[in-house]
């Protein structure tokens, strides 16, 4: 799968793919209740500091989904939100358009929407 002119060892046709995509998914979920925690615990304001705690756990993410140091590979350095926001919508993008070429987007729709 390319993701912003990079190569990456991911397919949407694959099952181990997409599992190792559902499980960074659900430490996704995870690290980010865990971060609202920690931000409500501590008594965090520092905008810079939820930032880069919210980047973190994209980062984390996209690592977990595409392999160690992807996140970096894609020019994410954790300070900028809207950057790691692109990159997961380039993933989204890049995941829906195989499904359409497969033919497996629509049955991926319907089981997703049925959840």
């Amino acid at each position: 799968m390319k993701i912003n002119g990079i190569e990456f060892s991911f397919s949407a046709a694959n099952a181990k793919d997409l599992e190792r995509m559902e499980a960074a998914h659900l430490l996704s979920e995870k690290e980010s209740a865990a971060e609202k925690l920690r931000i409500e615990k501590e008594h965090i304001t520092s905008l810079p500091e939820i930032i880069r705690g919210q980047c973190k756990i994209v980062m984390n993410f996209i690592d977990r989904t595409l392999g160690d140091g992807a996140s970096q590979k894609l020019g994410l350095d954790g300070n900028d939100l809207n950057d790691c926001k692109r990159v997961c919508s380039a993933i989204l993008c890049a995941t829906q358009n195989e499904y359409k070429a497969l033919g497996l987007y629509t049955a991926a729709r319907v089981q997703r929407n049925a959840l």
